[in-house]
């Protein structure tokens, strides 16, 4: 009788035993897992604010101007674009032609 109450007691405890360590990795893996949430969470925002900054840069930088005036006959056009590469710029001279009309053409 001894025998069976001794191997009663060492299967209670086997199995108390093992109920304890089965919770404890499960308790392990969910912590791991909220670890490992926090951390791509927190690379995910860190991405994202570093392209929100590299937009942000791009529209600061970049930029088109065009303007247009005419002076004693001549129309002259500058033009002026930039980048996050560097400026481009130039100018554009047209002579208005002094007796231009419109004429309909009948095909």
């Amino acid at each position: 009788m001894t025998g069976w109450i001794l191997l009663q007691d060492t299967v209670c405890v086997v199995v108390i035993s093992s109920i304890i360590l089965l919770k404890l990795y499960i308790l392990f893996v969910a912590l791991l897992n909220l670890v490992l949430y926090i951390i791509s969470f927190i690379y995910s925002l860190t991405v994202f604010i570093a392209f929100q900054r590299s937009i942000k840069r791009n529209q600061n930088n970049a930029g088109a101007n065009i303007e247009t005036y005419s002076t004693n006959g001549t129309v002259n056009t500058t033009a002026s674009i930039s980048g996050q590469n560097g400026e481009l710029s130039g100018e554009i001279f047209a002579r208005e032609a002094p007796d231009t009309e419109l004429r309909e053409v009948e095909a």
